[in-house]
């Protein structure tokens, strides 16, 4: 007979679960106002999405209510199932729109290259929760970490589909990074890194890959062919002014100037009808997501817990950071979604499911000190089992005390004004040539917390290269 446990609702980190469903709200609510004037044949798109939600959350209930170490065993199976998948999206695919990137299952098109990333973050986490590196990974430790994920990469890229291959790149080096690599082999991958951009350009990007490039580093050369797309971005994001024209009111979005509104231009829309005040909302949110993301991963009690959830947190903060930068031309136009907000059911199922294994990964940590010391008790066969239990949970909680400590230090920081700030602040009011922060935040206030979330992940990956004194004293198990 099947038993519920209470645990599992008491234990359930409904912050994290809040934040989602806020952000749901918005790309539902944003789905339908870009897409209601258009004439489907069947259900409309924001019911559809809807539909992609429910089931979304019976998979992320469904990963919650299992123990996340059994991907330990499955991550292989997995890796295997999706290079298969993407070698028949490849042959036999549905081609949309020049790219064959779907699967047509009759009810639903699946698009592989969603699931591949998650799974990359899985296969990665348990390579490098098995493999055990005193000083740090050098080149030949790589070998195996950038095989698994160069094959995904040429078989998504071949789709064509660069955006999803260079956010495979990005969660390779983003884990890599993590767990920690000798400074000859950093060096060594920086240089050759720069090297090959000249090559990659010349021999490996298609006309149309360049020309996106080009495109982005002066968008008026073409305004009605390549660079139309992001001035019609940018015309969107800034007419929202400070509260935006009002809901279903925008002009680039209702009047259909603004191609792909719903899928990889779907903040557009957003920031035209509800402004800078709508579109701070939403990135706050992110921001929010990705800080209590760090926050499990550096509570987690195990190495692959914290990998697992790192690489999560990973694929969250690169999908939102290059699509805002995409729509504001801060980077060139490249098919990467909108986590939570643009349309699509592969995109959505896997971050949901995603989202789950950050769920997993609370259970643990949240759960009472006490319970969880009488299990570890209760469970030991020997006084040596239960000494070594308490020893671990100790440095675990002296661990994640530090961790966070040096987390809020860096927040605080950013909250603190500068000198600049505030002699610019003292000034004449509405002056465009203010200098420091007050500056930044007046004519790139929806980048700020990206860049606050990207500060903090640079600073969790950095301190993995120091040896604080209190680590030494308890052991070095932040050493993963």
């Amino acid at each position: 007979m099947l038993r519920f446990d209470r645990r599992l609702l008491l234990n359930v980190d409904w912050v994290l679960i809040g934040a989602v469903l806020v952000v749901a709200l918005i790309g539902l609510a944003n789905i339908y106002s870009s897409t209601h004037l258009y004439k489907e044949t069947g259900a409309p798109l924001y019911l559809k999405e809807l539909t992609y939600y429910l089931f979304g959350a019976a998979i992320l209930l469904l990963i919650v209510s299992i123990d996340y170490r059994v991907l330990l065993s499955l991550n292989y199976p997995l890796y295997v199932g999706m290079i298969l998948l993407l070698l028949f999206a490849l042959v036999f695919g549905k081609n949309i729109s020049g790219a064959q990137r779907w699967i047509n299952l009759g009810f639903f098109r699946l698009q592989p290259s969603e699931p591949a990333k998650l799974i990359l973050v899985i296969t990665l986490a348990s390579y490098y929760y098995r493999k055990e590196t005193g000083k740090g990974f050098g080149l030949l430790d790589l070998a195996v970490p950038a095989l698994l994920t160069g094959l995904p990469f040429i078989l998504i890229a071949k789709q064509p589909d660069l955006g999803t291959g260079l956010l495979l790149g990005f969660i390779f080096i983003s884990m890599t990074l993590f767990v920690k690599l000798r400074w000859t082999t950093l060096a060594t991958l920086l240089c050759g890194g720069l090297s090959v951009i000249p090559i990659a350009w010349k021999f490996f990007l298609k006309p149309y890959q360049r020309q996106r490039v080009e495109t982005f580093l002066n968008p008026e050369n073409d305004p009605l062919g390549t660079g139309y797309h992001i001035i019609q971005s940018k015309i969107a994001v800034g007419s929202g002014l400070i509260f935006g024209k009002g809901y279903m009111k925008g002009t680039q979005g209702q009047l259909d100037f603004l191609p792909e509104r719903h899928t990889d231009f779907a903040f557009s829309v957003w920031a035209e009808e509800w402004g800078f005040m709508g579109s701070a909302l939403l990135v706050v949110c992110y921001f929010f997501m990705i800080l209590w993301g760090l926050n499990i991963a550096i509570s987690a009690r195990d190495k692959f817990g914290v990998l697992l959830a790192f690489g999560v947190v990973s694929l969250i903060f690169w999908q939102a950071f290059i699509n805002l930068a995409m729509v504001m031309g801060l980077m060139p136009v490249v098919g990467v979604p909108l986590p939570l907000i643009s349309y699509g059911g592969s995109s959505l199922l896997t971050n949901l499911a995603g989202l789950g294994l950050l769920e997993t990964r609370t259970l643990s940590p949240r759960m009472n000190s006490r319970l969880v010391f009488k299990e570890a008790v209760r469970s030991s066969r020997s006084p040596k089992d239960t000494a070594n239990s308490r020893y671990w949970m100790s440095i675990s909680y002296k661990v994640s005390t530090w961790s966070e400590t040096k987390l809020m230090g860096i927040m605080r920081i950013f909250r603190q004004p500068s000198a600049a700030s505030r002699s610019s602040i003292s000034g004449v009011e509405g002056d465009s040539h203010s200098t420091g922060p007050l500056r930044l935040w007046k004519h790139n206030s929806p980048a700020m917390p990206v860049i606050f979330s990207t500060a903090a992940m640079v600073c969790l990956i950095c301190s993995r290269y120091g040896s604080p004194s209190r680590i030494k004293e308890t052991g070095r198990l932040c050493a993963l």
